[in-house]
């Protein structure tokens, strides 16, 4: 079985001084939500034995956050980026189906859209997945990962 944490990044501020969506950084609240994750999540049964994470910037600080209280690798996938399709983040998930616990740091609709897929299949309604929100699936790589995967948790903290 693997353990899949599927992890919108925390509260972004709603500009970036650039004004491209991509370079939106983590409000304050966001670190907090991440660090706090963080700990929660390393203090997991099977806590994440990789990070796979979208490019943008919230989400690299994110991880970042999250690796304040565990040491994993950290890879950056395009799959995982604000405008791709959930179709995309399957396919990221797929190249990852052999580790024991991973975690996906991505962004909505595309998380929300996955989770519904990965648990109850297509057309699913999808569970709401709020920034700093980390939903823990239980997943059987040997069964179909559409409608093949067990919602076993959500952790979420806000101050």
């Amino acid at each position: 079985m693997l353990t899949l944490y599927l992890i919108r990044h925390g509260k972004a501020d709603p500009e970036s001084p650039t004004g491209r969506d991509e370079d939106r950084p983590l409000l304050p609240r966001g670190e907090r939500q991440a660090l706090r994750l963080g700990a929660a999540l390393s203090a997991m049964e099977f806590p994440p034995s990789l990070l796979v994470v979208s490019p943008t910037l919230r989400a690299r600080q994110t991880a970042a956050r999250l690796l304040d209280s565990m040491a994993v690798p950290l890879v950056f996938d395009e799959g995982l980026r604000v405008d791709r399709p959930a179709s995309s983040l399957l396919d990221v998930l797929d190249e990852h189906l052999g580790e024991r616990a991973v975690a996906l740091i991505g962004h909505n609709p595309q998380l929300q859209i996955a989770a519904a897929t990965l648990t109850g299949g297509p057309g699913a309604p999808p569970p709401a997945v709020r920034t700093g929100q980390a939903l823990v699936l239980s997943v059987n790589p040997e069964r179909s990962l559409v409608g093949g995967a067990k919602l076993v948790d959500s952790l979420r903290f806000d101050d």
